[in-house]
Formats: C-alpha cells, sequence, structure tokens
C-alpha cells in the first residue's frame, strides 16, 4: 500500500509523459523502418555492382580468349561465377541477420516501453 501511496503524486507527471513516450516510440519505428529500407537498398546496390562487376571481368576474358579454347573455358567462367554468387549469397545472409538483430532490438525496445506503461 505504501507503494501505491508514494507513487500516487507521480501519477499526473507520468499521465503528461506518457504521450511523448508514444511520440517517442513512433519515432523510434519510423527512423527503424527508414534504416531497414535504406540496408535493402544498400543490399540491391551492392548485388547490382558484384553483377556489374562480373559483367566487366566477363566482356574482358571474352576478348583475351582465342575461338579455339571457348569449350575448355566454360567450365571456369561457370566456377567463377558460382564464387561470385557464393559470395552475394553470404552478403545477402549478413545482411539478414543484422536486419534480424535490428527487428529484435526494436522488439525489445517496445516491450520495455509496454512494460513500463503496465507498471504505471
Amino acid at each position: 500500500m505504501r507503494q501505491i501511496v508514494h507513487m500516487l503524486p507521480m501519477r499526473p507527471l507520468l499521465m503528461k509523459l506518457l504521450p511523448l513516450l508514444l511520440l517517442l516510440m513512433m519515432m523510434l519505428m519510423i527512423v527503424g523502418m527508414m534504416v531497414i529500407v535504406m540496408m535493402v537498398k544498400m543490399m540491391i546496390m551492392m548485388i547490382s555492382m558484384l553483377i556489374l562487376m562480373y559483367d566487366v571481368i566477363d566482356d574482358d576474358d571474352d576478348d583475351d580468349d582465342d575461338d579455339d579454347d571457348d569449350d575448355d573455358d566454360y567450365d571456369d567462367d561457370d566456377d567463377a561465377y558460382d564464387d561470385d554468387m557464393m559470395m552475394m549469397m553470404m552478403l545477402l545472409l549478413l545482411l539478414l541477420l543484422l536486419l534480424l538483430l535490428m527487428m529484435m532490438m526494436m522488439t525489445v525496445i517496445f516491450n520495455m516501453v509496454v512494460v513500463v506503461m503496465v507498471m504505471l
């Protein structure tokens, strides 16, 4: 009972702060969404850059090759392409992990706010 009595004078102040807290949460969510969108954009840009780089390298290789050796070189090109694909997949996985971490952090913050609200 004593704790409740001690809390009572704080009540109006907390009620005033509550909308501010909600606004802050909304801002955080918006910022989080913007960051996620930016990360997706960066992912797309990185993949496109890798593809462009691979195309340039591929074009250079084609210029250097003799016509006779085309059949032999296809396997090497495929291996190189597979390596690039693996790199891209690894980058994608890393970025996805980062996204998951971001989402977890957001949910933790949200849960903390909810707990605080419930405590009031």
